[in-house]
């Protein structure tokens, strides 16, 4: 390039620099005063937002979700009561992980849409709640096989510091009577709290 070639970046999965290593080599192109310009193409995380019906005049793109989970914890702390719809890669490996995650920490309400294999042959779209698309992925005949754009709405829940007495006198049978785990599972359901917010609660009373 440096001689005056042009030279291409292209990708047969998407568009580059986006969750790619293609940064590398446009970062040093920027720093060698090399001119780049760029061929606007198809992106996945665009599509899927398109499709999702969601309100996506604001939204944050996460790239895939972290494998750490100090990382993972601060990512969910900002989705729990998120006013934008998030989007994340994900692969076919890890999908049912995340998912779990979402929903151990997460109102049980919160909507989802899951985009499998965009523009290809076996594209597949996935709505509803955390739980209801989880179940929906497993039981269909594509399973977890592929790639996955998933988009999380915005929040539903109306933000919380305490349960109330009532949800406290539920939450206190249920955990005297159940493994703490299953308690806060079971009461996340019956009233309709994130577990995540649920446990707390649970701590402070």
């Amino acid at each position: 390039m440096k001689d005056g070639l042009n030279i291409a970046l292209i990708s047969d999965a998407g568009t580059p620099l986006v969750s790619d290593p293609g940064k590398y080599l446009v970062s040093e192109a920027i720093a060698n005063d090399i001119c780049i310009s760029p061929i606007p193409g198809a992106t996945s995380v665009i599509a899927a937002l398109c499709v999702s019906g969601f309100d996506i005049e604001k939204f944050s793109f996460y790239g895939f979700f972290p494998r750490k989970s100090k990382e993972q914890k601060k990512i969910i702390e900002k989705l729990v009561n998120a006013d934008n719809v998030s989007v994340f890669f994900e692969s076919g490996k890890r999908l049912e992980k995340l998912l779990d995650y979402f929903s151990n920490s997460l109102c049980i309400d919160r909507k989802i849409f899951i985009a499998r294999e965009m523009t290809k042959i076996h594209e597949t779209f996935y709505r509803g709640t955390i739980d209801e698309v989880q179940r929906n992925i497993l039981k269909s005949s594509h399973g977890l096989k592929g790639e996955f754009v998933v988009v999380l709405n915005s929040s539903v829940e109306v933000t919380e510091d305490q349960l109330s007495d009532e949800e406290v006198r539920v939450m206190k049978i249920l955990t005297e009577n159940l493994d703490p785990k299953l308690a806060i599972k079971i009461g996340s359901k019956l009233l309709n709290k994130s577990r995540n917010q649920i446990y707390k609660s649970s701590l402070e009373n």
